[in-house]
Protein backbone atom coordinates (compact mmCIF):
# COMPACT_ATOMS: atom_id res chain seq x y z
CA UNK A 1 0.00 0.00 0.00
CA UNK A 2 1.27 3.51 -1.02
CA UNK A 3 0.42 4.97 2.16
CA UNK A 4 2.16 2.55 4.45
CA UNK A 5 5.31 2.93 2.04
CA UNK A 6 4.84 6.62 2.83
CA UNK A 7 4.62 6.53 6.62
CA UNK A 8 7.71 4.16 6.80
CA UNK A 9 9.63 6.52 4.08
CA UNK A 10 8.54 10.40 5.59
CA UNK A 11 8.00 9.57 9.56
CA UNK A 12 10.25 6.51 9.66
CA UNK A 13 8.14 4.02 11.50
CA UNK A 14 8.52 0.25 11.14
CA UNK A 15 5.08 -1.37 9.38
CA UNK A 16 4.48 -2.43 12.87
CA UNK A 17 3.90 0.64 14.72
CA UNK A 18 1.01 2.05 12.35
CA UNK A 19 -2.82 1.55 11.30
CA UNK A 20 -3.90 3.31 8.01
CA UNK A 21 -7.81 4.03 8.00
CA UNK A 22 -8.92 5.44 4.38
CA UNK A 23 -11.76 8.06 4.72
CA UNK A 24 -12.05 9.25 1.06
CA UNK A 25 -10.60 9.83 -2.17
CA UNK A 26 -11.52 13.02 -4.52
CA UNK A 27 -10.16 14.61 -7.31
CA UNK A 28 -9.45 17.79 -6.72
CA UNK A 29 -9.51 20.79 -9.44
CA UNK A 30 -7.66 22.96 -7.81
CA UNK A 31 -4.45 19.98 -7.79
CA UNK A 32 -5.09 19.68 -11.74
CA UNK A 33 -7.44 16.69 -10.70
CA UNK A 34 -5.19 14.75 -9.44
CA UNK A 35 -6.01 11.92 -6.87
CA UNK A 36 -6.03 13.35 -3.10
CA UNK A 37 -6.76 10.53 -0.47
CA UNK A 38 -7.38 11.31 2.92
CA UNK A 39 -6.55 8.57 5.52
CA UNK A 40 -6.47 8.64 9.48
CA UNK A 41 -2.92 7.06 10.25
CA UNK A 42 -2.74 6.17 14.20
CA UNK A 43 0.58 4.84 15.71
CA UNK A 44 0.96 3.88 19.33
CA UNK A 45 4.19 6.26 19.95
CA UNK A 46 3.90 9.28 21.93
CA UNK A 47 4.36 12.72 20.77
CA UNK A 48 7.94 12.78 22.19
CA UNK A 49 8.75 9.70 20.58
CA UNK A 50 7.28 10.77 17.36
CA UNK A 51 8.88 13.84 17.56
CA UNK A 52 12.40 11.91 17.71
CA UNK A 53 11.83 9.85 14.84
CA UNK A 54 10.82 12.96 12.36
CA UNK A 55 14.38 14.71 13.99
CA UNK A 56 16.08 11.56 13.73
CA UNK A 57 15.20 11.49 9.75
CA UNK A 58 18.24 12.31 7.59
CA UNK A 59 18.31 16.28 6.20
CA UNK A 60 18.08 14.68 2.51
CA UNK A 61 15.32 12.21 3.19
CA UNK A 62 12.98 14.72 5.14
CA UNK A 63 9.81 15.75 2.91
CA UNK A 64 9.26 18.69 5.72
CA UNK A 65 10.94 21.84 7.04
CA UNK A 66 8.70 21.51 10.27
CA UNK A 67 6.09 20.01 11.88
CA UNK A 68 3.62 20.18 14.68
CA UNK A 69 1.13 18.62 16.22
CA UNK A 70 -2.52 19.28 16.60
CA UNK A 71 -4.87 18.35 18.58
CA UNK A 72 -8.59 17.69 17.41
CA UNK A 73 -10.66 19.53 19.68
CA UNK A 74 -9.18 22.41 17.94
CA UNK A 75 -10.16 24.33 15.00
CA UNK A 76 -8.89 23.47 11.76
CA UNK A 77 -8.34 27.28 11.42
CA UNK A 78 -5.04 28.02 9.80
CA UNK A 79 -4.52 24.79 8.17
CA UNK A 80 -3.52 24.40 4.62
CA UNK A 81 -6.79 23.28 2.45
CA UNK A 82 -5.56 19.28 2.38
CA UNK A 83 -4.97 19.33 6.24
CA UNK A 84 -8.24 20.88 7.19
CA UNK A 85 -9.92 18.30 4.96
CA UNK A 86 -8.27 15.82 6.64
CA UNK A 87 -9.12 17.19 9.94
CA UNK A 88 -12.81 17.79 9.34
CA UNK A 89 -13.08 13.67 7.91
CA UNK A 90 -11.01 12.60 10.99
CA UNK A 91 -13.21 14.39 13.13
CA UNK A 92 -16.59 13.32 11.21
CA UNK A 93 -14.70 9.89 11.47
CA UNK A 94 -14.15 9.72 15.17
CA UNK A 95 -17.63 11.48 15.51
CA UNK A 96 -16.20 14.56 17.46
CA UNK A 97 -17.86 17.33 14.46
Amino acid sequence: MQLGKEMIEELGLSSAEYRITSLAYSREIFRGERPQLFALAECGLSRPQLATRLESLPVARREFDSYEFVDFGSSAEGLNHEAAMNHALIAEYLSLG
